[in-house]
């Protein structure tokens, strides 16, 4: 599976087009094993793209080129299983999205933590 994720961050990175600003904040409020699908698309938007596998996982990918004097692509993959989320990657890899932040008015502070 890290495999998989590493290859699939290998060819974002190369082949990333998207113009979108992606607000890395609002990565940092998502919490593995907590946090839904829709609540992720509440904060983010419409992933750029989504894929499956076999084993149930669907991946959300959100990212931004580079542009003038940031040369550096950005992105966020959300891994989901079961329509919650199970792992966050993200480039720049400084942007740690979360086991521990709060995302308060939303189901994911209603569930035990």
């Amino acid at each position: 599976m890290r495999i998989l994720l590493l290859l699939l961050i290998t060819v974002l990175t190369a082949c990333t087009t998207v113009s979108r600003q992606i607000n890395f904040n609002q990565v940092t409020v998502i919490r593995e094993g907590i946090t839904t699908q829709q609540e992720v698309m509440d904060l983010l938007g419409l992933p750029d793209r989504v894929t499956s596998d076999n084993e149930g996982n669907v991946t959300m990918s959100y990212g931004n080129a580079p542009d003038g004097a940031d040369t550096e692509s950005k992105f966020v993959m959300i891994v989901l299983r079961d329509d919650i989320v199970q792992q966050i990657v993200s480039s720049p890899s400084s942007v740690r999205a979360g086991k521990s932040a709060d995302m308060p008015g939303t189901e994911a502070d209603k569930r035990p933590k």
